[in-house]
């Protein structure tokens, strides 16, 4: 039976804070061989103490695809001042998530290698952003933060928009809620899709830390925080892709 996959995020929004999941809806025929190998990201974070995250960047990798190298994270200020700092990643782990048969062998060995088949990796890097540290003292009049990362380059199996870099970020408002927790993602973002087989999608978000509410709504990809990319054809952020039939 043929198979196809599609990686699907959306963003979240919450009382206090703007959780930018990514929205990334693709169709990919997983026969063809793709050089690019970006298929999607997550941030979250998690409150320490007054104005000091941890924060968790989780970047989904096609193990078709070339190796994927430490995508770095950025700091930016987009209310009440123009501060902007590098956020240094530190790598956590990388898995092979692909949902497959217990006994069946890792479509992702040896790790993080080009072509090994057709699977995917999810690499998880952390890093401390404190903004009460001297490094991050131009912020002091802000309250609007993005983190975001990006990285080249888009899976090339995506049929239904640009490539070029994958973008994503995360936004939070450090005034209203200088000690908040965003919601995370507890079932790995990937689903795996038969032809003429029914499947339900739930990316599983939840707030355990701080209760917020949580919604959801479809957005388009970004290639940065201010440019929307467009799809192909007549494709939107609303009909991202055809139902096979």
């Amino acid at each position: 039976m043929n198979k196809i996959y599609s990686y699907i995020m959306s963003r979240a929004k919450y009382s206090k804070i703007y959780l930018g999941i990514f929205v990334l809806a693709m169709l990919i025929n997983v026969k063809g061989v793709q050089a690019s190998h970006m298929m999607g990201a997550d941030i979250s974070y998690r409150c320490i103490s007054n104005l000091k995250f941890e924060v968790t960047f989780k970047v989904y990798r096609d193990c078709r695809g070339i190796s994927l190298s430490n995508p770095g994270g950025t700091i930016k200020c987009i209310a009440g001042s123009s501060a902007s700092a590098s956020l240094s990643l530190t790598l956590s782990s990388i898995r092979d998530v692909t949902p497959i048969c217990s006994k069946e062998p890792s479509r992702c060995n040896p790790k993080n290698t080009y072509g090994t088949g057709d699977g995917i990796e999810e690499h998880t890097y952390k890093a401390i952003m404190d903004f009460n540290s001297s490094t991050l003292s131009a912020f002091k009049n802000c309250c609007k933060v993005i983190i975001e990362t990006q990285q080249c380059c888009r899976n090339g199996a995506i049929n239904t928009g640009v490539s070029g870099n994958f973008y994503t970020y995360a936004e939070i408002d450090i005034c209203k809620a200088p000690c908040n927790t965003s919601p995370a993602l507890t079932t790995e973002p990937i689903g795996f899709l038969c032809c003429n087989q029914p499947f339900f999608f739930n990316n599983g978000a939840s707030d355990t830390a701080d209760f917020d509410s949580l919604s959801y709504s479809f957005a388009p990809p970004l290639g940065s925080y201010t440019q929307q990319l467009s799809y192909s054809g007549t494709y939107s952020k609303d009909k991202p892709f055809d139902v096979y039939y």
